[in-house]
């Protein structure tokens, strides 16, 4: 469940949309492009969010001991998931796109969910790793907090820039709000109730941000009674998630260095 719901918007867009080129490069070209693969610089919301959160899964949960290998599919599937996102359409000239690369990885990464679902694959994901996972999502230069970065300078960018940041923080929010809910559900007997109810918090604000999607990204000032700041408020709603997320993290054992 853990590793289906960190990757679920990822493999949404490569299985479910049409695939990753013609859906999020093509179709809509600028929200989707901002939300999956990222363009002018700016990483996208899903696959930057995504990959980095995957690994620290990839790296930590599933091996025996600290000592011990990571599987080698996950391995595999990190790496392939780091491919560059914006290039693709070229796999007929005999090169390799990110579509390609990235069903490569799914490949891997689909057979390690059906050896776990058989019992045949190590999963061992204890506190530690937990808070591990949360501070990528909550802690300081986590992912969260690097697309959450952007949003506070948007007002100093340009506009098509300021829409391009946006974009990518909402469908960020909804990547975390996926992991988040799944850790919440199936290790919710390893926090303490006020680290439970922040989590609570915190997902219900990440699954809000996550279905804002305004067709025109405004930029109001503070004492505007018409145009509300986009950037602004979704960087505060996001913002208020982080130290929830960070009190349970601290609330695991082995999770006190979370920062």
């Amino acid at each position: 469940m853990l590793a289906e719901a960190i990757t679920y918007q990822f493999r949404q867009r490569l299985e479910e949309q049409g695939g990753w080129a013609p859906n999020d490069l093509v179709i809509l070209f600028e929200r989707n492009a901002a939300c999956a693969a990222g363009i002018d610089g700016e990483p996208g919301g899903i696959w930057y969010v995504a990959t980095e959160t995957f690994e620290v899964f990839a790296d930590r949960t599933a091996r025996t001991g600290g000592s011990s290998q990571d599987d080698p599919r996950l391995t595999n599937a990190v790496k392939k998931f780091n491919y560059d996102p914006r290039r693709w359409g070229i796999s007929w000239l005999g090169g390799a796109d990110s579509e390609h690369e990235y069903n490569l990885g799914l490949k891997d990464f689909n057979e390690y969910v059906s050896d776990l679902r058989a019992g045949n694959a190590t999963s061992n994901v204890r506190p530690d790793d937990l808070a591990a996972l949360l501070a990528e999502l909550g802690g300081q230069n986590g992912a969260m907090d690097k697309i959450y970065s952007r949003l506070n300078d948007a007002e100093t960018v340009p506009p098509e820039q300021r829409r391009l940041r946006v974009y990518s923080s909402i469908c960020a929010s909804a990547v975390a709000a996926d992991t988040l809910s799944v850790i919440r559900s199936a290790y919710g007997l390893d926090f303490d109730e006020d680290a439970l109810e922040g989590l609570d918090k915190a997902i219900d604000a990440l699954y809000r941000v996550s279905q804002l999607y305004p067709p025109i990204v405004l930029n109001g000032a503070d004492d505007s009674l018409w145009l509300v700041n986009h950037a602004r408020n979704i960087a505060a709603m996001m913002s208020a998630t982080f130290d929830p997320i960070l009190d349970a993290a601290r609330s695991l054992p082995g999770g006190e260095v979370a920062r």
